[in-house]
């Protein structure tokens, strides 16, 4: 989506994208600019089949989409990036959740009406709806505003984790979603800030 120049502004938006941000606060619309699809010809570094990117995108290797395909895993559409061997995620099943879960610190944008900054994160089951389906990728219905150029945040029913895992994909943490109970765990013994005393089965690692 950016261009590299090696004069000031050093970043330059390629006009086709130039609809996708907002002129003022220059907050990213992931749908629109996945809609616009990604047919440049780049060169990825990364390590692993899993990576997030500076616009906000999770892109999977050509390894990734084969094993999601083969296990008919649902709730994603992918664009490629040409040449790449890497593919841009869209998730497309989108559940209700507790928008209270985020912190705006901000203010509002007054021309996209987005926040230009929020914090947090859904941990709990109380604040968001998972889907009945296994094998579903699935996100909020809004998106997390101005913070850190962030798309949806990303979720996953936890056969796919494990299905990760079994076919030895590289790259990225899951974190479960918490029950009440054992959130209300953590908070007591002020876990929140040391990820050591969170549950021991709560975080998978690729």
């Amino acid at each position: 989506m950016f261009t590299e120049l090696k004069e000031p502004p050093y970043v330059f938006l390629k006009p086709r994208f130039s609809s996708c941000v907002c002129p003022k606060c220059k907050k990213l619309d992931h749908d629109k600019a996945f809609a616009e699809g990604f047919n440049e010809t780049l060169k990825i570094r990364a390590k692993g089949d899993l990576f997030g990117t500076s616009e906000g995108f999770v892109c999977i290797s050509d390894r990734a989409k084969q094993v999601i395909e083969s296990c008919r895993f649902g709730g994603i559409a992918l664009k490629p990036i040409q040449n790449a061997g890497w593919w841009v995620v869209n998730v497309t099943r989108r559940v209700d959740a507790d928008q209270r879960a985020y912190t705006v610190t901000k203010p509002f944008c007054d021309q996209c009406g987005r926040p230009k900054e929020t914090i947090g994160l859904i941990r709990c089951l109380s604040q968001i709806s998972p889907p009945d389906q296994v094998g579903t990728f699935f996100a909020p219905t809004f998106d997390r505003g101005g913070s850190m150029n962030g798309d949806r945040d990303l979720f996953v029913t936890e056969d796919i984790v494990f299905q990760f895992k079994q076919q030895k994909l590289k790259g990225g943490m899951f974190a479960r979603i918490l029950t009440p109970e054992e959130l209300a765990e953590v908070n007591a013994v002020g876990a929140e800030k040391n990820p050591l005393k969170w549950p021991k089965d709560s975080r998978v690692v690729l």
